[in-house]
């Protein structure tokens, strides 16, 4: 499992990226979930033994120098936080497709199904929407203290792995004809990185098969930020989920 960190000052580069590892081969793997656990305990070859600082890169030959800091982005491995290396016309993104849905109660409950989907509903004009309504006597506080990461995305993937395997291979197999398994707020992370001047932020990674998992790791600063919240902060923080109740529909 590698670490990629993100100190937010802005000096050039990602000041304290590294990458270690966490297992390696014959080793075990510690801090995975048990859901993740299931998904690669088949497979013990996998190493991931680089370790690097100063920028966020996949593990590369002993004898390859770190790219120079005029170097283009698209040359090599590495990930600068150098802004003008950036701009340039906008990428071409191919439009999102959704392989699968799973749903949570308000117990935090997993469902293989899309039971919570709602459609969107376009708001009048000029809304009256009481964002405070229900938050002193109806709203159920989630448990900040229980981390889910990638546990419910990884849960939906056991149950789902033919949907995501590569083709040839059966739906047994964890080989995944995928990429990346995050979340998306964690790629924003990763992409912003370069004009974040105020949070900083951890994350692990873990290679497993050619397919990347990477799952947010709590900082002490986001810990103390968290513990500190003014009830004013929680309050609307509220608004954004009273929000979208309001302008979703049931089913």
């Amino acid at each position: 499992m590698d670490k990629m960190q993100h100190r937010a000052d802005n000096t050039g580069s990602v000041s304290e990226a590294s990458m270690a590892s966490a297992f390696s081969k014959g080793g075990t793997m510690s801090g995975i979930n048990e859901q993740f656990s299931k998904l690669i305990a088949a497979d013990k070859s996998g190493s991931l033994t680089a370790r690097v600082k100063g920028t966020l890169q996949k593990n590369r030959p002993q004898n390859q120098s770190v790219p120079s800091r005029g170097q283009n982005p698209d040359s090599s491995l590495s990930l600068s936080t150098r802004r003008e290396l950036y701009e340039r016309d906008f990428p071409v993104y191919k439009q999102p497709v959704e392989v699968g849905c799973f749903s949570l109660d308000s117990e935090r409950r997993f469902f293989n199904d899309g039971r919570q989907m709602r459609y969107y509903v376009e708001p009048d004009r000029s809304p009256h929407f009481d964002l405070r309504d229900g938050y002193k006597d109806r709203f159920i506080k989630r448990d900040d203290s229980v981390k889910e990461k990638l546990d419910h995305m990884l849960r939906w993937i056991l149950a789902n792995r033919s949907k995501l395997s590569a083709r040839g291979t059966t739906a047994s197999s964890c080989d995944l004809d995928i990429d990346f398994v995050t979340w998306r707020g964690h790629l924003t992370k990763l992409l912003t990185a370069p004009y974040e001047t105020r949070e900083g932020w951890q994350l692990a990674v873990t290679r497993f098969r050619g397919t990347l998992y990477i799952s947010e790791v709590e900082t002490e600063a986001a810990r103390r930020d968290q513990e500190n919240r003014t009830e004013r902060h929680e309050e609307m923080m509220y608004w954004g989920y009273k929000f979208e109740q309001y302008t979703c529909a049931g089913m």
